[in-house]
């Protein structure tokens, strides 16, 4: 793999959003070391500071592929800081494995590792993947199981999975 020849070793639970868009094509690498420093995405974030963002390849391989709650610990998990460094300053970039990149709380930033070819962003830090049907649903903090699972067998659901 060209992260592993520049020296990024595979992570289970970080930076599988920026390995999945590399897969997928959305970033390119050139085999240089300098792939690490490019800035993929930048921009303003409304939730913070209205500093701007420039999230470089390496920061995305250090983000947490799950954000949880973090949100309300004023994101001291989240690898992307603003430009002036501030103290609010702090982000996550979900989507970048959609080609479809925006920064976020980390609320809805949660990228799924058991989805095929280094995973696919579900978004809500709720939803799960269930590894019997292979889609995604609304777990919520409690715990709700699966609807394929015969919970939600009725025709509420379709009898089925709902596909998120």
């Amino acid at each position: 793999e060209k992260l592993e020849a520049l020296g990024v070793m595979p992570d289970p639970y970080r930076g599988n959003c920026a390995r999945s868009a590399i897969y997928r094509g959305f970033i390119k690498l050139t085999g240089n070391k300098s792939d690490l420093d490019q800035v993929v995405f930048s921009g303003t974030s409304s939730f913070n500071c209205d500093h701007n963002f420039s999230a470089t390849l390496r920061q995305l391989l250090e983000q947490p592929d799950y954000a949880g709650t973090n949100c309300e610990e004023r994101l001291q998990n989240a690898t992307i800081f603003c430009d002036e460094k501030c103290e609010y300053g702090r982000a996550y970039l979900t989507d970048v494995c959609r080609g479809d990149p925006e920064f976020d709380d980390g609320k809805f930033h949660n990228h799924c590792n058991d989805c095929e070819l280094f995973g696919d962003c579900i978004r809500d830090y709720r939803e799960a993947h269930c590894g019997i049907c292979n889609e995604h649903w609304f777990k919520g903090r409690s715990g709700f199981p699966c609807p394929c699972q015969g919970e939600y067998s009725d025709d509420s659901y379709g009898g089925g999975c709902l596909v998120i």
